[in-house]
This record gives structure tokens, C-alpha cells and sequence, in this order.
């Protein structure tokens, strides 16, 4: 037995080690495979750490439903600047704006490899040690914390994500990937929930898993309509980039998936089925690594393939990892106190 427990905490090792080692045949198409399972993954505690500030400051009954759960997922908090280290140490070789030479005089200065690392550096410990605070602290570093969070997120986001490609910008990315998180977050939320909760309970839950699935059509359409309608063809290069061949596919899927979870919640018996629920929370962490890959791995003109083992190595890891760590006695429920 205790051979098997130890066998078992060295799988996250393993498969994180394997993900690094395939940067031996290919430094940056690993690293674009770890950013991708590092995005899906982190989204968890990050948009955990959103959900816990709200319910410090809006009362309700939902607090009781969705408050353990949210702070099992604020408790993985701490994994993620150890899981971000790989990106963070090898942004020259994973980012094309390191070394070039016809970047804008601001790019020249803000994307470097050592302000990138620092920068990350900073914005996770900030929010690790905030997330270590929050759940017990007030309303007052609440704010804080959603303050800080909606602009230090969209930070990370610019540099982990848009960054991959200097020539695209929009000012609506970081609030896309935002919902893409807190969908994300909220889906685990759902799959955490008690097996058999009160019927009152399943009914709320329903309703927020409904407002927040809205969450992301209305930011991924909005900021897809502005650029498209505004004839900006740099800007629409990232799409036309993520709509042809396999990419355009994935984008069928995880859309449909995300529109077909909307569909499905606005009748009244799906919302009071916890079993249906957990399915379409499933789903939507589904649609959401798919997404992920999306984002990332286009940017690669080649070791895609490759990409999507280390993806799929790293991902493997960081769960675990996280099962491991969910094992530990949780922070306190909101809803307790």
C-alpha cells in the first residue's frame, strides 16, 4: 500500500518532467504545450479567487451553496507560480518579441524576458498571498482584491497569451479570457458540489451556472464583432489564423459546446437536475481546454503535434498535483462563518 501511494505522488513529477524533457526536440512548442495546460489549469484558483472576493462582499444564500467549493479551489492558489515558473524562465524562447528588433518604442522596453519574468513573478505572489488572506479577512481587502485582480489578471493574460503575436491587440482580450476563467472556475465548482444537495441548493446553483455560460458569448462575440466590423486586417489575421483547417474545427466544437450549455440551462428541469449539471460542467471544462489549445498553439508555424503532448504530459501533472493538494483539511467555508 504504501509503495502504491508513493508510486502514485510520483506521477505528477513524471509527467511534468516528461512535458519539460520534449523541449529537447523542441524548446518552444513544449513550452507553448505547458502555457496552454498551464492557462486551463490555473484558471481554477485564479477565478476562484474572483468568486471568494464577490462573496465577501454580496450577501445570499449562494454563498452557502458554492462557498466550500470555491475556496477548495482558492486553495490551489499556491501551485500556480511554481507551475508558471517554465513560462516565466523561457519567455525567449517561447515569445517572438524577444530579441526582435522592429518592436515599437514602448514594446522595445515593456517586452523584454526579464520584465516579462518579472512582472509574472510579482502579480502571482501578490495573488497568492491574497488568496492566502481573503477567506478570512473583511470586506475592505475584498475590494482590494477585486480591484486588483480584474487589472493584474489582464496583465497576465496580455503577456501570456496576446503577446504570441505583436501584431494583435484589443482592449476587450483580457476581459474575454476573464469569463473564460471564471466559467472554467465555476465549472469545478459544480463538479465539487456534494453529491446529493438540497433541491433549493441544486436550483440556485442552476442559476448562476446559467449567468455566468453567458458570461462568455457576450465577451469572445463582442470582441470577434468590433474587429471584424471595424476592416482591421491585422487584427482579424488572428482569427483567420484559428478559423481554417483543425483550428477552425476546434472552434466549432468548443463553441458549439458552450452555446449548447446556455441552450440547455434555460429550461427550468435542467437546472434542477444536479446530475445534468455536473455533465454540462463537465463539458464546459472540455470546451475550455480546447480553447486553451486555441489560443496558444496556432501561434507555432510547426511542432503542433508536439505541442499537444506536452499539453496533455503538463496537464496530467498540474492534476494531480492538484488532487494531492486538495487532499490537505480546506481553508474555512464562507458560508460557516
Amino acid at each position: 500500500m504504501m509503495g502504491r501511494a508513493a508510486s502514485t505522488r510520483l506521477l505528477p513529477a513524471a509527467a511534468l518532467a516528461a512535458a519539460l524533457a520534449l523541449g529537447f526536440a523542441d524548446l518552444r512548442a513544449a513550452l507553448a504545450g505547458w502555457l496552454a495546460a498551464l492557462s486551463f489549469a490555473s484558471a481554477v484558483p485564479l477565478g476562484c479567487l474572483l468568486l471568494v472576493a464577490m462573496m465577501r462582499l454580496v450577501p445570499g444564500r449562494w454563498r452557502m451553496v458554492v462557498g466550500r467549493q470555491a475556496e477548495r479551489g482558492l486553495a490551489l492558489l499556491p501551485l500556480v507560480l511554481p507551475a508558471a515558473l517554465p513560462i516565466l524562465a523561457g519567455a525567449a524562447w517561447l515569445y517572438g518579441w524577444a530579441g526582435a528588433s522592429d518592436l515599437g518604442a514602448f514594446k522595445a522596453v515593456y517586452l523584454t524576458p526579464v520584465f516579462f519574468g518579472l512582472r509574472g513573478l510579482v502579480i502571482l505572489l501578490l495573488f497568492t498571498g491574497l488568496g492566502i488572506a481573503l477567506p478570512r479577512a473583511g470586506t475592505g481587502l475584498a475590494v482590494v482584491v477585486l480591484i486588483a485582480f480584474v487589472l493584474l489578471d489582464g496583465v497576465l493574460v496580455v503577456d501570456w497569451l496576446m503577446s504570441l503575436d505583436t501584431d494583435f491587440h484589443s482592449s476587450g482580450f483580457a476581459l474575454y479570457v476573464l469569463a473564460l476563467q471564471v466559467l472554467i472556475a465555476f465549472s469545478f465548482v459544480v463538479l465539487m458540489t456534494e453529491p446529493d444537495p438540497p433541491a433549493g441548493d441544486v436550483r440556485l446553483l442552476g442559476a448562476l451556472f446559467l449567468a455566468v455560460q453567458m458570461l462568455w458569448p457576450y465577451f469572445a462575440f463582442m470582441q470577434y464583432f468590433i474587429i471584424w466590423s471595424g476592416d482591421l486586417p491585422k487584427l482579424a489575421q488572428w482569427y483567420l489564423i484559428r478559423g481554417t483547417g483543425p483550428w477552425g474545427v476546434a472552434a466549432q466544437v468548443f463553441t458549439g459546446l458552450r452555446l449548447a450549455a446556455v441552450f440547455a440551462l434555460l429550461f427550468s428541469p435542467v437546472r434542477r437536475d444536479i446530475g445534468l449539471l455536473r455533465l454540462i460542467a463537465a463539458a464546459s471544462l472540455l470546451a475550455g481546454g480546447l480553447e486553451c489549445l486555441w489560443l496558444v498553439l496556432p501561434s507555432l508555424r510547426q511542432g503542433g503535434g508536439l505541442a499537444f503532448a506536452a499539453f496533455c504530459l503538463a496537464l496530467s501533472g498540474m492534476v494531480f498535483l492538484a488532487r494531492d493538494h486538495g487532499a490537505r483539511p480546506p481553508l474555512h467555508a464562507i458560508g460557516e462563518g
